[in-house]
């Protein structure tokens, strides 16, 4: 397969194009990232880098079959970087390196394309479950990565699980209005139906009718961040697990907007963010 793929960022020895794309497209990330070391962040930024590649795609084009070799030609892509071959584009050229010299399973980098293709429907959780097994996908397994990349190895993989969803379920909330004017609605269908609702009704921004099920998933973030708060931060993969920090403090933000879940509410000050993180790197607990 052969699809021509615009990168994110030209080629950069020093890593500034990476950063400078997860600054601006993935800045939660992007503050976690600086309880790293200068060496390890960079390398989270080729990961961060890659995966802002995967979740554009979805907005870059108009139909799901498109979406779909978009995101075909990228498995294919990183399948060949892992064997050995020369990427095409400066993000897997500069990940392909990394997969051996830190470990990283193939199978969580692979997975995180083949969730971005779920991404591509235009409702594709039928439940509550699914939605927590595509964080897992997603947001789960960068925080797996991200550890191995900040010499962590395996051993945040059992934290990484909750902290994983409580940052991806917040990140449904945080973009609902985006996505529901793109027609995509990644509440899931069960929840929606329980409260009398469907799809039609996201895309409207029915907020009293949504209400419901907003509180519903954010209950199951609650429950992630306290399953996450039982363990301790392993020693040296901080700016892997402390995305889910800054999920932790916009919860309660949201739950005062559930009955608003389409209106702009305050954003998280900067300072308070940034006392959060710095707290949970020295407590070793989000």
């Amino acid at each position: 397969m052969s699809l021509p793929e615009p990168p994110v960022s030209s080629s950069d020895p020093s890593g500034e194009a990476f950063e400078a794309a997860v600054a601006a497209g993935d800045p939660d990330r992007m503050a976690a990232a600086f309880f790293a070391s200068a060496e390890a962040r960079k390398r989270l930024m080729i990961l961060y880098a890659f995966n802002l590649e995967l979740a554009r795609v979805k907005g870059l084009v108009r139909e799901p079959m498109a979406g779909h070799l978009r995101l075909a030609w990228w498995r294919e892509q990183l399948q060949r970087a892992a064997a050995g071959a020369k990427a095409e584009v400066p993000a897997l050229q500069a990940l392909a390196p990394l997969i051996p010299a830190y470990h990283l399973p193939t199978e969580l980098l692979l997975g995180l394309i083949d969730a971005r293709t779920e991404e591509l429907n235009e409702c594709p959780f039928a439940t509550i479950d699914a939605l927590e097994a595509h964080a897992q996908a997603t947001a789960g397994a960068l925080m797996k990565l991200s550890a191995r990349l900040c010499g962590a190895g395996a051993m945040a993989d059992a934290i990484a699980g909750p902290a994983g969803n409580a940052f991806a379920l917040v990140g449904v909330l945080r973009s609902l209005p985006v996505d529901a004017s793109q027609r995509h609605c990644y509440l899931p269908l069960d929840l929606l139906a329980r409260a009398g609702i469907g799809p039609e009704d996201v895309f409207a921004g029915d907020e009293a009718r949504i209400a419901p099920v907003v509180a519903q998933v954010l209950g199951r973030a609650e429950e992630a961040v306290l399953k996450a708060r039982r363990q301790a931060i392993p020693a040296g993969a901080a700016a892997a697990i402390l995305p889910a920090v800054l999920a932790r403090q916009h919860i309660p933000l949201l739950r005062a907007q559930a009955h608003h879940a389409f209106t702009p509410g305050p954003p998280l000050p900067r300072l308070t963010a940034a006392a959060a993180l710095s707290w949970a790197a020295w407590t070793r607990r989000i």
